[in-house]
């Protein structure tokens, strides 16, 4: 009897918890201890990275790709009249609620093409709102979309976290370059 397919490969499987000491907005406070987990019985070249962090959610990523498992959607499942619109920005991912309905309806046509423009916020808020991830917000009906933005708004979610006076009170809107819409839930109801 001759040797199996997988005979030859060596099933590991670790698993790596982050955990922040303070704030969770930037990887660099983040500390990664490695677990082996013992493998199955039939073995497999698989690797999941589980971050569990001290804010209110938790993330795992495949394939260095964060996918948030919180729900946003349902820290404001009573809200209507609007759009819960979701964007990864720097492999992290932030949801906005929105009142603008040209900006839902641009977010539904990029989401369904797959193209990429820049969302401008026009006013960021301290305070969490609906995605449990970030401390901050932007106003709901202050929202558009553009094909250029100065480079001062761009930036990753973490760093409006990290610095939220200096953003709120001085740069006072964001516009990520790398945002792109990856759903959006239409709350708006028929015409």
């Amino acid at each position: 009897m001759g040797p199996t397919p997988n005979s030859g490969v060596i099933g590991v499987i670790f698993v790596v918890i982050a955990t922040c000491s303070t704030g969770c907005g930037d990887d660099s406070r983040r500390t990664a201890t490695p677990t082996p987990v013992p493998p199955t019985s039939t073995p497999t070249a698989l690797a999941t990275v589980t971050a569990t962090s001290t804010s209110l959610s938790t993330a795992t990523a495949t394939e260095g790709v964060p996918t948030p498992t919180s729900t946003p959607a349902a820290m404001c499942s009573d809200r209507t009249g609007g759009a819960l619109v979701t964007f990864e920005i720097c492999q992290q991912t932030l949801t906005v609620w929105s009142t603008a309905p040209a900006f839902i309806d641009e977010a539904l046509a990029l989401l369904a093409s797959g193209d990429q423009r820049i969302p401008v916020f026009g006013t960021l808020l301290d305070g969490m709102d609906c995605d449990p991830d970030w401390s901050w917000h932007v106003e709901p009906m202050d929202m558009s979309f553009a094909d250029l933005a100065i480079e001062l708004c761009d930036g990753c979610p973490s760093h409006i976290e990290d610095d939220k006076t200096y953003w709120i009170e001085t740069v006072g809107q964001y516009c990520p370059w790398t945002a792109r819409v990856t759903a959006v839930d239409d709350r708006r109801g028929a015409p």
